[in-house]
């Protein structure tokens, strides 16, 4: 049975502003912020909330409850519901810790949730962490509609960073716009190597 206790006692060290979400999360890793950063710019993220209600739970075996708050609960539009530990790898193959994620995969299913450990191997991926970090940036600020049609309209086919830094009459609003677009999926490239002036841009819509 889940039981649902008051909000987690941990205290979080970081802050972090979702712009997806629109509100503000309290996290206790860089990795757990890294990760956040990688729902920002998924698109089958609907939605996620950090450090939510705790649940109690017990091992086998045991009478005493655990307590277990999920670094976050995330809606994808795949998976469905999904709550995700986030832990250095070397913390996760420990006998007591694999039961204990054992257990509480079982508890989570029961609730037609999805339990996933994530570690630094599956968070960080090249330079997906520094693209991000920069990109969230322009999460910020709205996209000029007209600026970005003047450069849809002169770069129908996608682009390169370069090729917009090099225009002479528009490149310091052009390229803003270029990184604004990336940020809000209006064009795509592949983020895993270093976003530099060779970075190839394609237009979604």
């Amino acid at each position: 049975m889940r039981l649902i206790a008051k909000h987690s006692p941990i205290r979080p060290t970081r802050q972090f502003w979702s712009h997806k979400n629109q509100t503000i999360y309290f996290m206790e890793s860089g990795l757990e912020r890294e990760f956040a950063l990688r729902c920002e710019f998924d698109p089958q993220v609907i939605s996620y909330r950090c450090q939510i209600d705790s649940i109690y739970y017990s091992l086998p075996g045991e009478t005493r409850r655990r307590r277990y708050t999920p670094d976050t609960l995330m809606e994808h539009a795949q998976m469905g519901l999904t709550a995700i530990e986030v832990k250095p790898e070397r913390y996760t193959l420990k006998p007591i810790i694999l039961a204990k994620h054992a257990r509480l995969q079982e508890i989570y299913a029961e609730q037609n949730t999805t339990f996933l450990v994530l570690t630094e191997h599956d968070i960080r991926n090249r330079y997906l962490t520094s693209n991000y970090s920069n990109l969230y940036r322009f999460l910020r600020f709205e996209i000029d509609i007209a600026v970005l049609q003047e450069l849809k309209a002169h770069f129908p086919n996608g682009m390169t960073l370069e090729e917009v830094r090099v225009h002479p009459a528009r490149s310091d609003a052009w390229m803003s716009t270029a990184y604004q677009a990336i940020a809000h999926n209006i064009a795509i490239t592949d983020l895993t190597p270093l976003i530099s002036n060779s970075t190839q841009l394609e237009w979604t819509q």
